[in-house]
């Protein structure tokens, strides 16, 4: 089997998330939004809870994506001491992270806002910009901490 570079792995997620949202017939309009049903399609998990990063270069374009921590049903342990390296790592300009509530509610829970502002603050110190934390629960309902100005 032939091992994927980072390049061929986002050129194929980006082929394959332009075919899934037009047999959905979505339309997207912007980027973020783009990112957002990207994220809502790859992050749908019913079982267990994921938290992921998304790489952006400096004119905030997609450069890769990962899933960082996997937990249990109704919770994922999230460091951010490890979120940082990641994207020190891709060489990240911004990032935006996710993770998907397998309960269903996409309303924040106070560990929610915690760890965003601890994760936004690590990246700070190391001038990276956090740009969103999406809740996911599934495709269409997410919940950006940007939009409820909690970031």
């Amino acid at each position: 089997m032939r091992k994927l570079s980072t390049p061929d792995l986002i050129t194929i997620i980006r082929e394959r998330s332009a075919e899934y949202f037009e047999s959905l017939g979505e339309s997207i309009t912007t980027p973020a939004q783009a990112v957002t049903k990207f994220l809502e399609a790859a992050m749908f998990n019913p079982e267990k809870e994921e938290f992921a990063i998304v790489y952006f270069d400096i004119q905030h374009h997609v450069t890769g994506f990962k899933i960082l921590f996997q937990g249990t049903i109704d919770q994922s342990v999230v460091y951010p001491r490890e979120v940082v390296k990641e994207a020190l790592n891709a060489n990240a300009a911004a990032v935006m992270v996710a993770h998907n509530h397998p309960g269903g509610s996409p309303t924040p829970s106070s560990a929610d806002l915690k760890i965003t502002q601890e994760i936004k603050t690590a990246l700070n110190a190391v001038d990276i910009r956090l740009l969103d934390h999406l809740i996911i629960t599934s495709p269409g309902k997410t919940v950006s901490l940007r939009e409820l100005g909690e970031l």
